[in-house]
């Protein structure tokens, strides 16, 4: 075989080792080790209540006719007569009326302990619903002790969460999409605008993804040449996005961003050869896969790499086909969205059963009213946390660019109709 016949790509051992990497984990050839699983003395089918701490953000979802979703490191089980010290994690799903017992605006009085708050950290005890086991080691609950917080950090985390939904809800329409584009929490996103954004091909957007996280990384590397200089600003924008992550929570797309950022600050701090960005995409792919091999299997995960992949792969070539037509500027931006979706298309017909080519249109002109909402919201946080009557200000600026992107993503969804 004539190795100058084989693609750049496949003479990249990083790139290589990811594909092959991929294709075992796929394939089904190398198993992943469940990830929830308790280990006791007492047989499951006779636990009764479930002591632990949250180890995830509770997410809302459709299930058992609406509930959160959450993973709860265990540590101790009871049935009727015994208790046993337990270890493990377990999928367990809470009913709306306790999670969102002190959400602004979504007040419930229903609430087992007329409220608390359900977040990473808080150790609680369970009561098991035995008959709605859907499957092993994934439980129905409903809370029935509060031992408060594992830890100091995790309670001010957890109150810092609480504050940001109030002032998210503050805004209206506008502040519950910016809740959702930060920090994943999607109670206050209009359902119109979520429909709207999945029907104009937009859906990706409202996952937690590196164009937040660089977003964030960008404005907080500014502030930190303007307090300690180019030298230890890199160091600041570090914290900063690791700050980020474990206020927001971390998502399998938001670690690889995280993963992404660090690496290249790193090699930049200390002045080491920047690897391209297909190596880059390849380490940060493997050392995920390593550090946290559960998400292989997320459906968040599959779409983060497989955009990520497709755009490095693909972009520069049909950038250089759209040039014939198109100015440079436009066909980049193209460009960018068509490898996305071309790459991302195989899993999204999977899961979904249907693909949206509008997309690729779409996500071009939607894509810098987000950039332009998302650092005009980061401002107003900012100055409503010190300067409060600023609120009202903000608002009002947010949900006219909210109604803009709103009414474009609804032009775009009569195309999918």
């Amino acid at each position: 075989m004539n190795i100058e016949k084989i693609p750049n790509c496949l003479k990249n051992p990083i790139f290589f080792s990811a594909v092959i990497c991929s294709i075992l984990f796929y394939s089904g050839f190398l198993r992943i080790n469940n990830r929830y699983y308790i280990k006791s003395l007492i047989d499951e089918n006779k636990i009764e209540r479930i002591r632990g701490v949250v180890s995830s953000n509770p997410v809302k979802t459709e299930s058992f006719g609406g509930t959160y979703r959450a993973e709860l490191k265990v540590s101790k089980v009871y049935s009727k007569k015994t208790v046993s010290s337990a270890s493990g994690k377990i999928l367990i799903f809470i009913p709306i009326s306790e999670v969102e017992s002190l959400f602004p605006n979504k007040i419930y009085t229903s609430s087992t302990f007329g409220g608390i708050l359900f977040e990473n950290g808080a150790d609680i005890e369970y009561l098991v619903s035995q008959n709605s086991l859907p499957k092993k080691y994934i439980f129905c609950v409903k809370p029935i002790k509060n031992f408060g917080f594992s830890s100091t950090i995790s309670k001010i985390r957890a109150f810092s969460r609480l504050r940001f939904r109030k002032l998210m809800a503050s805004w209206k329409n506008a502040g519950g999409f910016l809740l959702a584009l930060l920090s994943g929490s999607r109670e206050y996103t209009e359902q119109i605008m979520t429909d709207a954004f999945r029907g104009a091909g937009l859906s990706h957007i409202l996952a937690l993804s590196g164009m937040h996280l660089s977003l964030f990384g960008g404005i907080s590397s500014k502030v930190g040449n303007k307090l300690f200089g180019k030298k230890i600003s890199q160091f600041f924008r570090v914290f900063a996005i690791i700050f980020f992550v474990w206020f927001a929570g971390l998502s399998p797309s938001l670690f690889r961003a995280l993963l992404c950022c660090s690496i290249t600050i790193i090699f930049c701090a200390f002045r080491l050869g920047i690897p391209d960005n297909l190596s880059l995409i390849s380490i940060v792919f493997l050392i995920h896969c390593t550090i946290i091999p559960s998400h292989i299997k997320d459906l968040s995960f599959m779409l983060s790499y497989s955009a990520m992949f497709g755009i490095i792969l693909l972009s520069d070539g049909i950038t250089r086909i759209l040039s014939v037509f198109f100015g440079r500027a436009i066909s980049s931006q193209l460009s960018l969205s068509i490898s996305a979706q071309t790459a991302t298309s195989p899993i999204v017909l999977k899961y979904f059963g249907k693909i949206c080519p509008i997309g690729i249109i779409s996500t071009v002109v939607i894509s810098p009213l987000i950039t332009l909402f998302v650092y005009v919201g980061l401002l107003g946080i900012i100055l409503c946390f010190f300067v409060p009557f600023l609120s009202p200000v903000f608002s009002d600026i947010m949900n006219f660019i909210y109604a803009v992107m709103k009414n474009i993503a609804l032009f775009f969804t009569d195309f999918t109709n």
